[in-house]
């Protein structure tokens, strides 16, 4: 079989090419293959508090969908809990792990219609008990987002 010059030309080309990036790829691969995998950092307790509070609220949105737009009663931290535990499939803690404080809820919306509250987007539904050190507080409202706000009345 006889190759012609062109191809014979490209077959040396390639054959030279090759050679001379072997080395430069094989040193920019070699630093990668060494670096040890690192392990997942744990989440920082503060989020995973903002995460339970949020994954509560949206718990507390179906609840309040599936019985006729109204809060259920909310005296106690505890009733809550008991209220919600059918619409959380993973169920988060219901204390900070910062304070380990339990999430309070605002009692004034136990029993109480959505369309009854005029801001739900402002009116507190479930808080914190206590800022965590640096100050912060996270608060649920009433129409489900999640926000932190620095406490002013714990002296931060």
């Amino acid at each position: 079989m006889r190759m012609n010059s062109g191809a014979l030309l490209a077959a040396v080309a390639l054959a030279t090419s090759t050679a001379l990036l072997a080395p430069q790829v094989g040193a920019q691969l070699k630093p990668q293959a060494r670096q040890k995998p690192q392990k997942p950092q744990a989440p920082e307790p503060k989020m995973v508090c903002r995460d339970n509070l949020r994954q509560i609220a949206i718990a507390m949105m179906m609840y309040v969908q599936d019985n006729d737009q109204t809060f259920p009663q909310m005296q106690s931290a505890a009733q809550v809990q008991n209220r919600l535990r059918p619409y959380l499939k993973n169920m988060p803690s219901f204390s900070c792990p910062v304070t380990r404080q339990p999430y309070q809820p605002v009692k004034a919306l136990s029993g109480k219609p959505l369309a009854s509250i005029k801001y739900p987007a402002t009116t507190p539904m479930l808080s914190e008990a206590k800022a965590h050190p640096d100050g912060t507080k996270h608060t649920a409202y009433a129409e489900g987002h999640v926000k932190s706000v620095r406490d002013v009345r714990d002296g931060k």
